[in-house]
């Protein structure tokens, strides 16, 4: 069993304009995927393609319209209702400085799980943040401090010791890197991949850098339009990707390891059909009349094009 499962998840939502019309938006169209313990799995695309909806779908801050989210077998929307369950998924949002209340120290929003899932008080509670300071590269004696006190680094290696509080089995990283100087990126990436091999945890990675993907996660899905266009379940076979956005979304990140040149990115939005077709070099008219099924191009990597299996 997948410690993660995620099938055929949908979700829309209801959006108007200043003339009062409404309309559905749909943010994610029958997404499927699956982690297992241990793993890491990037989730990339261009930003609107799905992917931070997605992970509060994965979280339970949102609910699905269709499809089914399972943790361990059991579906997300239960975990509200069980704390041992709400404990084994955990987030880290993109913007530290606004998921942290301004007010509280280091100390006490690391404390704030610690006591909601395991009611620690006293020297015990006092320990286990010293531990989680260290296990992120701080120092206790830094635990006084506030928000604004921190270098934004610091201040997502905070947020990362507050997930790691409740001692999960999956983090759903959200853009961890986002708001990071480019040094610092890479010393949260190590940050992670240590405690991903110490504790075991396993990460869903959204992020639009590929770069810092290809080095944390095992396995890859690109989004676009709010479905999964194409998927490989080891990292090692990022350079055979084939669908063409999965290739644009390389040169445009000047981060190709594909046997072929990748086509550069365009703009422009599909009417219909697959929601690519009006960027891709090799639509047909069938990309224009229904969208394309997933289809199993080889072990462990799944495509949705007409054209590219």
């Amino acid at each position: 069993m997948s410690l993660l499962e995620v099938a055929n998840v949908s979700k829309s939502y209801q959006a108007g304009n200043r003339f009062g019309r409404r309309h559905r938006v749909q943010a994610v169209a029958e997404a499927s995927f699956s982690i297992n313990d241990g793993d890491c799995l990037g989730l990339v695309g261009e930003s609107g393609s799905g992917k931070s909806t997605l992970g509060r779908l994965v979280v339970g801050l949102e609910r699905p319209d269709g499809g089914r989210v399972d943790f361990r077998g059991v579906p997300v929307g239960r975990l509200r209702r069980d704390k041992k369950l709400q404990s084994g998924i955990q987030m880290v949002f993109q913007d530290s400085s606004q998921a942290v209340n301004p007010i509280f120290t280091a100390r006490s929003i690391i404390a704030e799980p610690l006591k909601n899932f395991y009611g620690l008080s006293g020297r015990a509670l006092e320990g286990r943040i010293a531990e989680l300071l260290e296990a992120v590269g701080l120092p206790p004696s830094e635990g006084g401090k506030l928000p604004s006190q921190f270098s934004g680094g610091q201040l997502q290696r905070i947020c990362v010791a507050r997930a790691l509080a409740a001692d999960p089995k999956l983090i759903v990283l959200d853009e961890p890197l986002r708001s990071l100087d480019v040094s610092v990126q890479a010393q949260i990436i190590n940050l992670l991949e240590d405690l991903r091999a110490r504790l075991g945890v396993s990460y869903l990675l959204i992020s639009h850098d590929l770069e810092a993907v290809y080095n944390l996660a095992t396995g890859l899905a690109v989004m676009f339009a709010g479905r999964v266009v194409e998927a490989i379940d080891d990292i090692s076979f990022f350079g055979q990707l084939k669908h063409p956005y999965s290739k644009a979304l390389m040169a445009a990140a000047d981060f190709c390891l594909a046997d072929s040149p990748c086509p550069e990115a365009e703009a422009g939005f599909a009417p219909g059909g697959c929601a690519y077709s009006t960027r891709c070099p090799v639509a047909s008219k069938d990309c224009l009349a229904s969208v394309p099924e997933t289809t199993v191009l080889s072990p462990g990597h799944r495509l949705a094009c007409f054209h590219c299996g």
